[in-house]
Formats: C-alpha cells, structure tokens, sequence
C-alpha cells in the first residue's frame, strides 16, 4: 500500500509540476479508484463521514486497511497450509490401518494395496 500511494504522490506532484494542482477530493478519488475489492468496506468506512477528509488522513487510514489485509490474508494462508498437512496425514494414517473400510459415502472403493 505503501508503495501505491508514493506512487500516487508522484503522479500529483508531476501534475503539480506542469501546472495542474488537483483539489483534496480529486486526490482522494486518485487514490481510491485504483484499490481492489479488497477495500470495499474501506469505502464504506470514508462515505459514511459526514466532515470531508484530508488526503493524510486517507493515506493514514489506508495504511492501516492495508496492514489489516495483509494480516488476514497471512492468517488464511496458513490456516490453509495447517488444513492440507492436517488431510495428507490423515489419508497416509488409513492407508497404514488395515481395518480401516473407507469413509461411509456412496461409491467409495478402497485404494488398491500396494
């Protein structure tokens, strides 16, 4: 997030440069069309005030938004990677287990022994 919005910084500076200076709202709407989905509720969060905003207090609150995503996002990759060991290492447990019938679904057939 870091990064898009310096990179936005550069954009309204150039413009500043060659003599086009954007109001406030136009800066935000700058930096808020360009997010993904994934700041959704952040744009509920920034229509839902009444008083306007400043461009630091959207880039502070977007900071934030984004380190909460990239959290969320970490904790989900991981929940996965616990979920798939977790059924690799059920799967190799029954195939070990001889008296183990197979789970009670329709149409299931064991795995040929090898």
């Amino acid at each position: 997030m870091n990064e898009y919005l310096l990179k936005i910084h550069g954009f309204v500076d150039l413009l500043a440069f060659v003599g086009v200076n954007l109001s406030v709202k136009d800066h935000i709407d700058v930096i808020t069309d360009g997010l993904p989905s994934e700041y959704n509720t952040f744009f509920l969060t920034i229509n839902s005030r009444i008083e306007d905003y400043s461009v630091e207090e959207i880039e502070s609150l977007l900071l934030a938004q984004g380190a909460r995503i990239e959290k969320h996002n970490r904790n989900l990759d991981s929940k996965t990677a616990s979920i798939n060991v977790a059924q690799v290492l059920d799967r190799r447990y029954y195939r070990c287990d001889p008296s183990f019938k197979g789970p009670r679904t329709p149409g299931f057939q064991r795995p040929p022994q090898t």
